[in-house]
Order: structure tokens, then C-alpha cells, then sequence
């Protein structure tokens, strides 16, 4: 099943990418598929359990269902003291 998924990248993901969001059309059934996905189109280096996703802005685990019109953020390692 397609569904629209507004993806919002920030760090590395946003520098790779070029832009900050994109809506995109995918069949992906989760997150961890969606990542590989547009990992594949931006040809990320970065393996997907180098970021914690969140959808809707709940941090889920990489095998939760994405479902039309969810917000993804990929968010990246953080350091902090």
C-alpha cells in the first residue's frame, strides 16, 4: 500500500539531502524500510541504528508501522555534558 510520509531531516541527514523536509510517496511498511529507502536515494553512509526514529514526534523502534500523512525524523547521535 503507498503512502505519504513527511520526512523532516536534521544534522547530517539535512546536510546530505540539501533540504530540511520532503514529502515523498513510499511503500515502505515501517521505519527501518523507509530509512533504507531514501538511504538508498541520498546513498547515506550511515547505518539506520546510528539514529533513533520518531514518528509523529514519538521516539518508536525501528519496526513500528508507518502509516499516510506521519511525520519521520531520523534523529542522529547527540553528545552533550
Amino acid at each position: 500500500m503507498k503512502r505519504t510520509v513527511h520526512i523532516h531531516y536534521v544534522a547530517m541527514l539535512r546536510d546530505r539531502t540539501g533540504s530540511s523536509q520532503e514529502s515523498i510517496t513510499t511503500v515502505a511498511a515501517n521505519v527501518r524500510q523507509l530509512y533504507s529507502e531514501i538511504a538508498g536515494k541520498y546513498e547515506f553512509p550511515w547505518p539506520h541504528d546510528a539514529f533513533r526514529p520518531a514518528i509523529n514526534d514519538t521516539i518508536q523502534p525501528w519496526t513500528s508501522a508507518i502509516e499516510d500523512n506521519d511525520r519521520v525524523l531520523f534523529l542522529p547521535p547527540s553528545s552533550g555534558g
